[in-house]
C-alpha cells in the first residue's frame, strides 16, 4: 500500500479552496454531497453493489446482445400495458383515476360549517375605518404569538461540519480507499485546514462522524425533507413519507 508522507503528495484535483462556500449548505444541500459520496463509496469497497454489478457484467458479453435484451424488455412491457387498462401494472398510481372521479367538489363560494381561527380572515367586516382594523389585528396578532408555545431553537446538526471538514475528509478518504494509498492523520489535518484540534480532533470526531455518514443519512433525510417541504419543493409532510429517501 502506498504512503502519503507530505500534503504536497496529495492528489493534485484536491485544493482545499473548493470547499469555501461549505458554510452556506443547507440540509438539503448537504444530503445531496453526502448521498453521493456514499454511493462512490459503496460502489468502490464493494459493501452493497459489486456482486451484482458483476453479474450483470458477465450477462451481457455486447451492445449487440444488450440491445436485444432490451428490445424484448420492451416488447415483454408494451404487450403488458395492452392487456391492462390505465397503469395496472402498478395498482397504486389507479388510485389518482379512481379519485378523480369518486371525490365530490365542493363549491368555491360555500362557507365553511365550523367557524375557526383559521376563517376569521375571511370574516373582516370592511366598513371600519383602517386604523381600527389595524388595531384589532395587531391586538389578534399578539394573542395569538402568546398562546405560541416557546420553543428553543437548536443548532442545526450539520453547523460544524464545515469547521470540522467533512466533505475535504471524505474525499480524500475516498480517493484513499480507490488507489489503495494510507494517508497518515497528521497529513490529513494538515490537508484539511485542521491544525488546531490536531490528530486528536480527528481520531475522537471527525472520523467517527464522517464514517457514520457513510453509512447512515437517515436523520439527514428527514432534516431535508423537512426543509423541502417548508421552501414547497416537496408536497406537505407525511408520517414516514419521506423515511426512504
Amino acid at each position: 500500500m502506498a504512503k502519503v508522507n507530505q500534503k504536497k503528495d496529495l492528489p493534485q484535483w484536491f485544493k482545499i479552496e473548493n470547499y469555501d462556500n461549505c458554510s452556506s449548505l443547507d440540509a438539503i444541500d448537504w444530503f445531496v454531497h453526502l448521498k453521493d459520496r456514499q454511493r462512490v463509496y459503496s460502489l468502490i469497497t464493494g459493501e452493497d453493489y459489486a456482486p451484482e454489478m458483476r453479474a450483470l457484467a458477465n450477462s451481457w458479453h455486447s451492445p449487440e446482445e444488450t440491445n436485444k435484451n432490451m428490445a424484448a424488455l420492451g416488447k415483454n412491457y408494451a404487450e403488458t400495458l395492452r392487456k391492462n387498462p390505465l397503469t395496472a401494472l402498478f395498482p397504486v398510481h389507479d388510485l389518482m383515476y379512481e379519485l378523480a372521479e369518486s371525490l365530490p367538489v365542493r363549491d368555491p363560494t360555500q362557507v365553511a360549517p365550523i367557524e375557526r381561527e383559521f376563517f376569521k380572515e375571511l370574516m373582516i367586516d370592511m366598513r371600519h375605518p383602517n386604523n381600527t382594523l389595524e388595531k384589532a389585528f395587531s391586538i389578534w396578532l399578539k394573542r395569538l404569538r402568546g398562546d405560541q408555545p416557546k420553543v428553543k431553537k437548536s443548532k442545526a446538526m450539520y453547523a460544524r461540519w464545515t469547521e470540522y471538514g467533512v466533505l475535504p475528509y471524505l474525499d480524500l478518504k475516498i480517493w484513499a480507499q480507490e488507489t489503495k494509498t494510507h494517508i497518515p492523520d497528521r497529513v490529513m489535518c494538515m490537508a484539511i485546514n485542521k491544525v488546531d484540534g490536531g490528530v486528536e480532533q480527528l481520531r475522537d470526531t471527525i472520523a467517527p462522524l464522517a464514517e457514520r455518514l457513510l453509512h447512515d443519512l437517515g436523520t439527514l433525510a428527514k432534516s431535508a425533507a423537512i426543509e423541502a417541504s417548508e421552501k414547497k419543493l416537496l408536497p406537505p409532510l407525511e408520517d414516514n413519507l419521506y423515511d426512504n429517501i
